[in-house]
């Protein structure tokens, strides 16, 4: 993916947080010398940023003008949409994103690179990229220098189809959960399974009941008590059999 003049903005803002947590966008703006309200348009992508503002803002992170002349390219060449289908694609593919935006709602929560990758057990790199993927979709906002989740709902369920993403999502969870399974105490997870002789024809309404039962549980938990800690359900239900095709024996 070709880096973007918010690319190098988000990155600066998230760097600059994980060496003061309170460091706020206000502060940010100030050190570019240019408006708060116009800033958090471009962090969001709602903005178009001018080419002045490209120019003097780089200058200010200490840019070249060989670098700066080709993020201006850059962003000529670079489509918002382009940019959003590959942030889609990471974010559906990668649980860390998810994780964050359910750690930003739990009691003690803290504005910090440092504070979230430690609580997530990830390095500081992987979730100052997260947040910048998380900023640019509009899942996250930066208020005074706080992270805070939009609130926006929006479901990854899909009963139909699926991509290289949800799969590659799948994978991973099933990778983290293998692993957690050795290191956390059994008084703190629960793993089961079901063994099930199914007809074929039962599996539309099958996942139908998995999806309100996620719901169901996610609406329990959500109404009960001040979240502390993130948990990850992982819901799979998948022929041990080998799937019987239907053979035309016409003609023979």
């Amino acid at each position: 993916m070709v880096e973007t003049f918010q690319d190098i903005l988000l990155s600066e803002f998230v760097r600059r947080k994980g060496v003061n947590s309170s460091y706020s966008l206000r502060a940010y703006a100030q050190y570019l010398k240019v408006d708060q309200s116009l800033l958090s348009k471009v962090l969001k992508n709602k903005r178009k940023p001018s080419q002045a503002m490209i120019e003097a803002s780089l200058r200010t992170l200490g840019h070249k003008e060989r670098s700066i002349q080709k993020i201006i390219r850059n962003e000529k060449n670079v489509t918002s949409y382009r940019m959003l289908k590959d942030d889609e694609f990471e974010i559906l593919s990668d649980w860390i994103h998810f994780a964050i935006l359910q750690l930003i709602g739990t009691k003690g929560f803290e504005s910090s690179p440092a504070w979230i990758a430690k609580r997530l057990g990830v390095t500081t790199v992987q979730i100052e990229k997260a947040l910048g993927r998380l900023t640019r979709i509009g899942k996250v906002n930066i208020i005074d220098g706080e992270y805070q989740a939009t609130g926006k709902t929006h479901t990854w369920d899909c009963l139909t189809s699926t991509t290289v993403a949800r799969r590659l999502f799948q994978k991973r969870l099933l990778e983290l959960g293998a692993k957690k399974i050795e290191e956390i105490p059994f008084d703190d997870r629960e793993n089961s399974s079901l063994t099930i002789a199914c007809s074929k024809q039962l599996l539309p309404e099958v996942k139908k009941k998995i999806l309100r039962f996620k719901k169901d549980l996610d609406n329990f938990i959500t109404a009960h008590g001040k979240q502390d800690e993130v948990y990850q359900l992982i819901v799979g239900f998948y022929p041990l059999t080998q799937i019987k095709k239907e053979i035309n024996k016409k003609g023979k």
